[in-house]
């Protein structure tokens, strides 16, 4: 007996009908889509076979990836934009750490010179060794009967922050 030969010209040219396969499997819901095979091995477009379920595409659609890239943006921006604040933030607290530090050692070196050396004093921008960003300004109030004075130590950075500390040295 002789073998048939199966290929798909032979089939078309005996004029049967084949009906195609699927190669995947369906989305739950949803009917396999199939399409008959006319002569010469065309899809038939009047033969599809409509499919109840939603039908979905593989990969994305331009409309998606737009969308997508302007969230990614928008999320990008909104980084950036925090970042930034934190850094001004951060020389925020390095200046005011700076100005109380500077006050505090103020106030110390005062403490540790006599009580009639205590003076007020002013020394401007640029005037302080290390930290020339800062103006300084002690203030030195006597109690009623001098035997103790208040000293006010005022330190202001260039964009006017200020930083007080006080304290009362005694006879």
């Amino acid at each position: 007996m002789d073998s048939l030969d199966m290929s798909p010209l032979r089939i078309a040219d005996c004029g049967l009908r084949i009906v195609g396969f699927r190669t995947r499997d369906p989305e739950p819901g949803t009917r396999p889509v199939r399409r008959s095979l006319g002569e010469g091995g065309n899809p038939n477009p009047e033969s599809r076979i409509p499919s109840p379920g939603p039908r979905r595409a593989d990969g994305f659609t331009l409309v998606e990836v737009v969308v997508g890239i302007f969230l990614l943006t928008i999320g990008l921006l909104s980084l950036a934009a925090s970042m930034s604040t934190a850094a001004k933030r951060q020389t925020f607290s390095q200046s005011i750490t700076n100005m109380t530090t500077l006050a505090n050692a103020t106030l110390e070196q005062i403490k540790l010179d006599s009580f009639t050396s205590i003076v007020s004093s002013t020394q401007n921008f640029g005037q302080i060794p290390g930290f020339p960003r800062y103006k300084e300004q002690v203030i030195v109030t006597p109690n009623s009967d001098d035997s103790a004075v208040t000293i006010q130590v005022l330190v202001t950075d260039q964009s006017g922050f200020q930083v007080s500390l006080q304290t009362v040295v005694a006879q």
